[in-house]
């Protein structure tokens, strides 16, 4: 089957969920192209250099990139998009990223087409700023900025697309409170949902590999990790980690991967090396996911402040999770006993719970083994496919027969 995915931008090096899915539907034997744009947004371009307008491959996956005719943070429109997708005779469209306005001109071309929805309601939320004033400043501009440049597409989305499927739980209850009427009423009545997931050729539990990276990471016989990798801003406020770490052992470490040269990262390091001692605080950059993947088996407990797609690669490698208790995540606990959720990191039964995490490299590689089978991007794929065909919007066998 041919499948075509229209994305804004689609950055192999940093793989997000439209790179992820493209390799696993690929991996399935379909013929798979991604009809993107050259741009690559300015909060990533420390990461990734230029991109060229032309045909790459990515592996197996096509990569048509469009010349950007508008851009305006993550937004990015292109001329010559649906010319692109026709060119490559797809039986099915998916499309991802409605925020960014890339795929609207693909709605109505007698394709089937799969939206994704990932919103979530912590991006609308307003977190950024700390006094009522600055949140409620924020939302204005974040209802204002839909309003102006994403509501059309996600209209258009709502009322064209055969099937409707979201990657958090609350995606389609935030991407629904940005709407009115009747479009709100139909993305409130979807109910299909796929999860995040990750590459288990990419995140392992290995018993040597946790040892050598221990070693090379510094890190004493007796210490114990918690690693938290993400990217350091304002809103994910890592500082409400301190509270935990001054309730816990001085063995325990603090590992933060994903920082950049940034005024807040910079200022982040200097309090948390304050707050928990130079010894237990380690801040290293962004890293590749081979030496990503070697630092989750290095650590014995991931801790994060908001959801992000790293929540699963940790998971991935068998490690144990403190996650905070938000319907974006909520889905994961039924999967993968190893994680636990929080209202408040400052409340000392989170500190008790950290205490507690203690298993053998057995039981790492049986939760490892365990979170594939359910979070692989692989079966995420198939799932997507299966859903697709029982609904008719694929003929009969069509996911099963590339």
């Amino acid at each position: 089957m041919n499948i075509t995915l229209i994305c804004g931008h689609y950055l192999p090096d940093l793989g997000y969920i439209e790179v992820h899915l493209a390799r696993a539907l690929a991996d399935l034997g379909h013929a798979v192209s991604v009809v993107t744009s050259s741009a690559v947004p300015r909060y990533v371009a420390h990461l990734q250099g230029p991109v060229e307008v032309g045909t790459e491959h990515d592996g197996k996956v096509k990569v048509i990139r469009l010349k950007p005719q508008f851009e305006l943070g993550q937004v990015v429109t292109a001329k010559g998009v649906n010319a692109a997708v026709l060119g490559e005779n797809p039986d099915l469209l998916i499309a991802i990223g409605l925020g960014k306005r890339f795929p609207k001109p693909v709605f109505g071309l007698g394709i089937p087409v799969i939206t994704l929805f990932g919103d979530n309601l912590h991006s609308y939320a307003g977190t950024t700023f700390a006094d009522d004033s600055g949140v409620r400043m924020e939302r204005l501009k974040i209802k204002l900025h839909f309003a102006a440049f994403k509501a059309s597409v996600y209209r258009k989305a709502v009322e064209k697309s055969d099937l409707s499927a979201a990657y958090t739980p609350e995606s389609f209850e935030a991407a629904a409170g940005m709407l009115h009427g009747r479009f709100r009423k139909k993305l409130l009545r979807q109910d299909f949902f796929i999860s995040l997931g990750f590459d288990p050729r990419k995140f392992y539990f290995d018993p040597e590999l946790r040892n050598e990276a221990r070693t090379r990471a510094g890190i004493p016989p007796s210490g114990k990790v918690v690693i938290t990798a993400t990217r350091p801003v304002p809103e994910k406020r890592l500082e409400r980690a301190f509270s935990l770490f001054a309730a816990l052992p001085a063995e325990w470490i603090w590992m933060t991967v994903g920082h950049t040269d940034t005024d807040y990262s910079r200022q982040f390091c200097r309090k948390a090396e304050q707050a928990l001692g130079k010894d237990r605080f380690k801040a290293l950059p962004h890293s590749d996911h081979k030496r990503l993947n070697a630092l989750y088996n290095a650590a014995d407990i991931a801790l994060y402040t908001v959801p992000a797609i790293s929540v699963f690669e940790a998971i991935g490698t068998g490690l144990p999770c403190v996650l905070p208790d938000v319907r974006s995540l909520s889905h994961i606990g039924a999967h993968a006993e190893h994680v636990g959720y929080y209202s408040d990191l400052s409340d000392a039964s989170v500190a008790e719970k950290v205490r507690g995490v203690a298993s053998s490299p057995q039981e790492r590689g049986r939760r490892a083994e365990a979170a594939c089978a359910t979070f692989s991007w692989r079966n995420v794929a198939r799932r997507l496919l299966e859903t697709a065909a029982e609904k008719g919007i694929l003929p009969k066998g069509a996911e099963r027969n590339p």
